[in-house]
């Protein structure tokens, strides 16, 4: 029994009041270390750290317990609780949430005004490949005419740092430059014309295929997921409306809602 009792307990760290740390809890809340100087220094920390919580707690316990404001607002956090997770349960199990494209459409058109760009969008292909790749003319004829997909991509797994062919994404500047670091760089925005950038080790070549300027209505499949969260979030207000409504009709037919 009491060998028992030792093995149960030998992965604690320490103990305050009824609390209790174990060695598992250091596990997922200290790591990764880059040593044994740096482990020892974070363990050391995290255990005070925890310590003075528990303590600061207890006091807290000790001498508000009693007080009113706090018990009610535990009560109001409790109960808002419970409400968003028989919600959010509800809408899981009752609530169609797909958003099909044809209400999407319909709602682009509806409200088009709101679907302004503001910045340049396009769509494109592109491959960012090393200057010193083997025949280059042979790689832009094909991306040029776009006819074997098979030998640009083993050609640009071989040559390329990164490449996308996909050009269904629509794509800002300020994406692009995010992603491939341009700013310094002019960019042409003419339709299905191979450009090339040099970047001295690098050569980054693209030919766009759609664009759209500033100022224009976006295309609609740029705000598609944006328009797809508003439809959503609509759909969602307007099912927990009526459910507190049904609730609150059936209850008060039930007489477990009365009027005094």
């Amino acid at each position: 029994m009491s060998c028992n009792k030792v093995s149960k307990n030998k992965d604690v760290i320490v103990s305050v009041f009824d609390h209790f740390l174990y060695k598992q809890d250091l596990v997922e809340n200290c790591g990764p270390f880059l040593s044994k100087q740096d482990s020892v220094r974070k363990v050391n920390i995290y255990i005070d750290e925890w310590i003075k919580d528990k303590l600061i707690l207890h006091k807290a316990s000790l001498n508000l317990s009693n007080d009113s404001l706090i018990n009610i607002q535990v009560e109001k956090y409790k109960n808002q609780l419970l409400k968003h997770n028989y919600q959010k349960n509800i809408i899981a199990s009752k609530l169609d949430t797909i958003v099909l494209s044809e209400e999407v459409n319909i709602f682009y058109q509806k409200n088009i005004d709101d679907f302004i760009l503001h910045e340049d969008v396009f769509r494109f292909r592109y491959a960012v490949l090393d200057v010193n790749s083997p025949n280059l003319k042979k790689f832009e004829s094909i991306f040029i005419a776009f006819n074997d997909i098979d030998y640009l991509n083993k050609y640009c797994l071989r040559n390329s740092i990164d490449y996308n062919f996909d050009d269904n994404e629509w794509v800002s500047l300020n994406k692009l430059n995010h992603k491939l670091n341009l700013h310094q760089y002019d960019f042409n925005f003419d339709i299905n014309k191979l450009n090339l950038i040099d970047l001295g080790d690098y050569y980054f070549y693209y030919i766009l295929t759609d664009f759209v300027p500033e100022f224009d209505f976006a295309p609609v499949s740029y705000c598609e997921m944006k328009i797809k969260d508003i439809i959503l979030r609509n759909r969602i207000k307007l099912f927990l409306n009526k459910l507190e409504n049904d609730i609150f009709d059936l209850e008060l037919s039930n007489n477990n809602v009365k009027y005094y």
